[in-house]
């Protein structure tokens, strides 16, 4: 059935959540008064439960059993997962950067001693990313298990930087220059920042990448945001704000899929999409009715199902309670390159500018990672075959 959300600029409408049932399980613990999970990787999410006050956890298995990582200090939040590793920060009289291995008992302060704060926002094996505070400044870096391993990725010439994600090698975020943010990639030092601003808008955010994709946001002219998506350069950006909203974010994205957030008339709505800003799920009416807003912020896939984890807020109890939607992954198009949601010529155009870029992809159509023929073969093969 499809979902329509009436607004005062016209008509916010999300496509069917066709191909199978999306069902919402809500997470937040008995005795807490504020649950939100920002993070899921395999049979795991994370997240944090004021239980009066913040404390980092994980939430595993279904039905979910809650595991208290919270190790000392005020408060602590855990981030991201990568399904053994956890990270995020403790607050100690200051912000510092955390890592576990799935117990209070495992936790690792990465915080460097001379630093004001340090926050670690991502995980990806035996790294860490996110930024670190010196004097006035955060730096965007990396680690390797300890506060002596800190890595700067601060480009050149940058006023302010942050890693928000980590791929393989890659990591993904932003870095200030003058006036803007730009979103950016890094390949492990300062020097490797490419810059993937697109030209209209005056500030850009990665938040996510799966490698293949990356999300997150564009500040438009009067502070409007939109949500975004990148392949890897500034000209493969596509904004995905849907018409009619009045608002957007992308938090997080995986094969092709992209999870985050919609604002219209009624608040904000989780929301899933396929690449493009003409169709969208809302995950909203498949929580209990007494839920008025909610948010998307992580989702992982497990064969040809979807886990999407964030929050949603009960008015009768006005904070967020932490919530995970599961439900088919929705179908994408490789051969739909523009993701106009037609195959012509253009998609030709399209896959040949992603091809000479070098992005993933096209240089990942065919089993190996290398750019060459058989990535054409394999393209054109995928659009013989049509879309779903």
């Amino acid at each position: 059935m499809s979902k329509l959300l009436l607004t005062t600029c016209g008509i916010l409408m999300s496509v069917p959540a066709a191909h199978g049932q999306w069902t919402a399980e809500i997470l937040h613990p008995s005795g807490a008064t504020r649950s939100i999970a920002l993070s899921t990787s395999a049979n795991q999410q994370v997240g944090f439960a004021n239980v009066p006050f913040s404390h980092a956890c994980i939430w595993e298995g279904s039905p979910p059993v809650l595991v208290d990582l919270h190790p000392t200090g005020n408060r602590s939040f855990a981030l991201a997962t990568d399904g053994t590793t956890q990270v995020g920060l403790v607050i100690a009289g200051n912000n510092q950067a955390a890592m576990w291995t799935g117990t209070a008992s495992s936790w690792v302060n990465l915080h460097p001693p001379s630093a004001r704060d340090s926050i670690a926002e991502a995980v990806y094996g035996d790294v860490q990313g996110g930024w670190v505070k010196w004097t006035t400044r955060i730096h965007a870096c990396i680690w390797r298990g300890s506060a002596a391993s800190l890595m700067e990725l601060h480009p050149p010439g940058a006023t302010t930087s942050v890693v928000q994600d980590i791929y393989e090698e890659r990591q993904a975020g932003w870095a200030s220059f003058g006036a803007g943010a730009h979103a950016g990639l890094w390949n492990g030092t300062p020097q490797s920042f490419v810059d993937l601003h697109p030209q209209g808008p005056s500030g850009s955010y990665i938040l996510a990448t799966d490698g293949a994709e990356q999300v997150g946001y564009t500040v438009l002219f009067g502070g409007i945001l939109h949500a975004a998506l990148w392949r890897g350069s500034a000209q493969s950006y596509v904004d995905l704000h849907p018409a009619g909203a009045f608002r957007s974010y992308a938090y997080d994205v995986v094969d092709g899929v992209q999870v985050g957030w919609v604002r219209g008339a009624t608040g904000w709505r989780a929301a899933v999409w396929t690449g493009s800003s003409s169709g969208w799920i809302d995950l909203h009416p498949y929580l209990p009715s007494n839920y008025t807003e909610s948010i998307a912020r992580s989702a992982h896939r497990n064969g040809n199902q979807l886990t999407v984890v964030g929050w949603a807020r009960d008015p009768a109890v006005g904070e967020e309670e932490a919530v995970r939607w599961m439900g088919p992954m929705p179908l994408v198009c490789y051969a739909d390159c523009d993701q106009s949601g037609a195959l012509d010529i253009f998609d030709f155009l399209c896959f040949q500018n992603s091809f000479v870029l070098g992005e993933r992809y096209a240089c990942d159509c065919d089993p190996d990672p290398v750019c060459d023929i058989f990535d054409f073969l394999c393209f054109q093969n995928a659009f013989v075959a049509g879309c779903p």
